[in-house]
């Protein structure tokens, strides 16, 4: 690896980046015999994570059904929800998640857009008062 004598850290740093070896992770590499592929959540992010979705119907379901507020009634209303959960029901959680993650790359491409335009206009207004100036 060429690296220049007198880089400054954020050349060097970038140069690393550049550099890294490809990410791998242990799981994955367990589970390429089984032919299996890892679904991975966002962490902290609970609008873009089914599982969230999934884990609000449930304890609805136990709200509504928990009528004895034991322990044991609680364990068998989830045992209960989660036998009766539905394909349909995950199908629409995930599409759920992927209709809200569209929304924020929309969101995402229309404020890059919004942020280059303003950029724009202000490399104009500077533009205008140098003519200004110049003619004056």
């Amino acid at each position: 690896m060429d690296v220049p004598g007198k880089a400054v850290k954020a050349e060097l740093l970038d140069i690393a980046i550049k550099n890294l070896p490809e990410k791998r992770y242990e799981t994955d590499e367990a589970v390429k015999k089984y032919n299996v592929d890892i679904l991975r959540l966002p962490i902290k992010h609970c609008l873009l994570n089914p599982v969230e979705l999934a884990w609000a119907g449930l304890k609805q379901y136990v709200r509504d059904n928990n009528v004895n507020f034991r322990l044991s009634d609680v364990r068998h209303l989830a045992q209960e929800w989660m036998l009766n959960l539905k394909t349909a029901t995950v199908t629409a959680y995930l599409n759920h998640v992927y209709n809200v993650e569209e929304m924020f790359k929309k969101s995402d491409a229309f404020t890059e857009q919004l942020q280059e335009d303003l950029l724009d206009d202000d490399n104009h207004d500077e533009l205008d008062f140098e003519i200004e100036e110049m003619t004056d």
